[in-house]
């Protein structure tokens, strides 16, 4: 049972950091349950909303709910794209996207015949689309997740240096 501490300021701030945790760990429907809780609250400033919102578009992309989540990303994204402010989960959002991205990319299997290279110009627009996702990530300067960013294309890369070595079906 959880309990709760409406009056307390620091509530609502141990909240986030509870479901911060839960995505860390994987829980990502448990961290969706305790954002959405968190949203209906509504005690937010601008800033605080900017990174509700962008967690939840997060969580919802690693609870399978990608259309959804990346709707959420992209729609906070936009309205702060030169400004300095909350660039850790503006970074962690980005580096959401390029997973996304990158998985879907690693999905087209390229050792059908008939449909090569369809999906390779695909994959190819994917992982271009996740590589400037990581130079927007690297730009807001915060080092974790550039660095995140960096070995998930380099994984890319490698997958797809196997994948077209594969002798097609």
């Amino acid at each position: 049972m959880e309990t709760e501490y409406p009056d307390a300021p620091e509530a609502a701030d141990a909240t986030f950091r509870r479901a911060y945790c839960l995505e860390d760990l994987g829980q990502h429907k448990e961290a969706l349950k305790v954002v959405k809780k968190l949203e209906k609250s509504g005690r937010w400033s601008a800033s605080d909303a900017l990174t509700l919102s962008l967690a939840q578009g997060i969580v919802e992309l690693r609870s399978g709910k990608r259309g959804k989540g990346i709707k959420r990303i992209v729609r906070a994204l936009e309205g702060v794209e030169n400004s300095n402010a909350q660039t850790w989960i503006r970074s962690k959002a980005r580096v959401a996207l390029m997973r996304a991205q990158l998985n879907e990319a690693a999905s087209l299997k390229l050792t059908c015949r008939w449909f090569t290279v369809r999906r390779l110009t695909a994959r190819a627009r994917l992982m271009a689309a996740a590589e400037a996702q990581a130079r927007a990530a690297f730009r807001l300067g915060e080092p974790a997740y550039a660095l995140e960013g960096l070995v998930l294309l380099g994984d890319a890369y490698v997958q797809l240096s196997r994948d077209m070595l594969e002798p097609p079906i």
